[in-house]
């Protein structure tokens, strides 16, 4: 169930991704709003975090295949993820795995308690969108920096108790 999640709000960050693309683009037609130094920064930060969340929800996706594909069916023990990267191709040491979502990790347990990641699933699959993450708070702080500062004022009329 959390893998069907996982790929609706995938999906959802990748039209977050287009949508945030064509916005950066017309940013290159005539009539662009002025100053378009913020805008620019404040669209490339839309990307940054549509584009992060659209590849941390596809790994999640992609590592709740391989629960649903280590935990069913027939070949399902041991996981298909942990064989190909058993220690010495010894299969028959697997005893169990684990799963994280953050960072995003599946890991192999042998029946001594060791364990070793599989390969299926990069530690690049959680630095990038956290990268992009950390580059969107960026792009967002550099672009309100720019926008003046409104400050209230008070209405002629209006009378202040001392």
């Amino acid at each position: 169930m959390l893998g069907l999640l996982a790929l609706a709000l995938g999906g959802t960050a990748a039209i977050g991704v287009l949508v945030a693309l064509c916005a950066l683009l017309a940013l290159a037609l005539p009539g662009r709003p002025r100053p378009w130094t913020a805008h620019l920064r404040r669209r490339l930060a839309m990307l940054a975090a549509c584009l992060a969340a659209a590849v941390y929800f596809t790994g999640v996706f992609w590592l709740e295949v391989a629960v649903n594909e280590s935990s069913h069916g027939a070949g399902s023990s041991p996981s298909p993820s942990c064989r190909a990267d058993a220690p010495d191709g010894d299969i028959s040491r697997i005893a169990s795995y684990r799963v994280s979502h953050l960072p995003l990790q599946f890991e192999c347990v042998l029946d001594d308690g060791t364990t070793y990641a599989s390969s299926e699933f990069p530690g690049s699959l959680t630095a990038f969108p956290a990268i992009l993450a950390v580059s969107a708070a960026l792009l967002t702080a550099s672009a309100r920096s720019d926008q003046p500062i409104r400050h209230r004022t008070h209405s002629p009329n209006r009378q202040f108790d001392p």
